[in-house]
């Protein structure tokens, strides 16, 4: 089993004691910064579309304030039928990140980036939401997700899993996190840890550890 060491947080929806009403202020202003986001991409003419799903073998990291809004929205939708490949998914994310770090018996958020994106790409291991090649959470998947994506060849993608996003895509992704980690606390989340708990596979691991956060990143 592998431990994810604890720097911060135990759950996202702990954060430094702050105002319950401020909390909610500041996830209604992420529903806003998605839709911004989105509009922002599209002014770039990506050629990403549905089905196209090479950057969906990475791993998938999320602030902690993108984190109510996915849970909110699995909460409500993870029964449908559809869901249960999710949880197939999370199941061999898990076999394949057991066994990638089998060594390790303590596992720092640098460490999981050195050892498991090349290979969760080569082995084409799924985000654990890439259901017959289209995302099950579209409508509230991360920044990180939003922000990927490319304006030249959807082949280049296909032929580098791990092709980054777009320089100009990259250049907001930055002045957006800046401006959120500037004004409130902010860490860093591994998606399939933070979904672990709603699907059966809490045991998987102890702690998520997760990271603060700091302006210019």
């Amino acid at each position: 089993m592998i431990k994810f060491v604890k720097l911060y947080e135990k759950c996202f929806c702990q954060n430094n004691g702050m105002d319950q009403q401020l909390e909610a202020n500041i996830i209604q202003k992420f529903r806003n910064i998605y839709r911004e986001a989105d509009s922002v991409m599209q002014t770039l003419r990506p050629v990403c579309r549905k089905g196209c799903s090479w950057c969906c073998y990475q791993l998938i990291e999320l602030l902690n304030w993108e984190a109510p809004i996915l849970i909110d929205y699995l909460k409500k939708n993870k029964h449908r039928p559809i869901f249960a490949e999710v949880r197939n998914n999370l199941s061999e994310w898990f076999r394949f990140c057991h066994h990638t770090c089998a060594s390790q018996s303590e596992l720092t958020l640098d460490e999981a980036f050195q050892h498991l994106p090349a290979e969760q790409a080569r082995k084409r291991i799924p985000c654990p939401f890439l259901v017959d090649r289209c995302c099950v959470v579209y409508p509230v998947r991360p920044l990180s997700c939003r922000l990927h994506i490319s304006r030249i060849s959807s082949r280049i993608c296909r032929i580098n899993p791990l092709n980054d996003s777009d320089p100009d895509a990259l250049a907001y992704r930055k002045k957006v996190v800046n401006d959120i980690v500037q004004h409130v606390p902010t860490t860093l989340r591994l998606l399939p840890l933070l979904i672990a708990p709603l699907f059966g596979f809490e045991k998987q691991i102890l702690y998520f550890e997760t990271y603060r956060l700091v302006p210019d990143l």
